[in-house]
């Protein structure tokens, strides 16, 4: 197997082992290892997101490389491209920027649900509550990626008296930030022990 995967191009989507492990695995023992050079292995990481099922996907790829690995990256770019964004990122921050992604995917889940739950103890239809919430989710991710910061979108939503400026408040009030500043913490820790271990 080690020697068919020499000179191959390999697009790692293991969230949990780091290029050198899966080095590693390939080279094998010292006495493989200098069977290898550096250019044979063509190993690139790339971390897409649930969203890949409905092309959008948030697709975390390292962005260096040997010179050989490049083109890979290129090539993965291209591929993840077809099924969302992709967002190079520098091996130093890749194990954060995929807790970042985790969480923020866990976040939307929990939200949408208990947001909807509400709606449906109000009256509201099930189906029609979650695609109104996750259209609200999806219109407010829009404007963010198009480049309205989230304080701008804060600021215009925050009109005295209107009911999202309420929300707002309310949610500031609470224990809200606290908790998603912790939980964001716990996320990208564990994924940066994974890296490690």
């Amino acid at each position: 197997m080690r020697q068919a995967l020499r000179h191959k191009s390999m697009i790692s989507i293991l969230a949990r082992t780091r290029r050198a492990d899966i080095v590693q695995t390939i080279r094998g023992d010292r006495d493989d290892l200098q069977k290898f050079t550096h250019d044979d292995l063509r190993i690139v990481r790339a971390m897409p997101t649930m969203g890949v099922e409905a092309h959008e996907s948030a697709t975390l790829i390292t962005n260096r490389g040997t010179r050989e690995e490049k083109l890979v990256i290129e090539l993965a770019t291209w591929i993840f491209n077809q099924v969302g964004k992709v967002f190079p990122v520098s091996s130093e921050y890749f194990d954060a920027a995929t807790g970042m992604s985790a969480f923020s995917n866990a976040l939307m889940a929990l939200a949408v649900q208990k947001i909807s739950q509400k709606a449906v103890s109000e009256g509201v239809p099930e189906d029609r509550a979650i695609a109104i919430a996750s259209q609200c989710f999806r219109g407010m991710a829009s404007l963010m990626l198009s480049g309205t910061t989230p304080e701008n979108l804060k600021w215009s939503l925050s009109a005295p008296g209107s009911i999202t400026g309420q929300a707002i408040s309310n949610l500031e009030n609470s224990q809200l930030s606290e908790i998603l500043e912790r939980t964001a913490s716990t996320a990208i820790a564990r994924a940066r022990d994974y890296g490690k271990n």
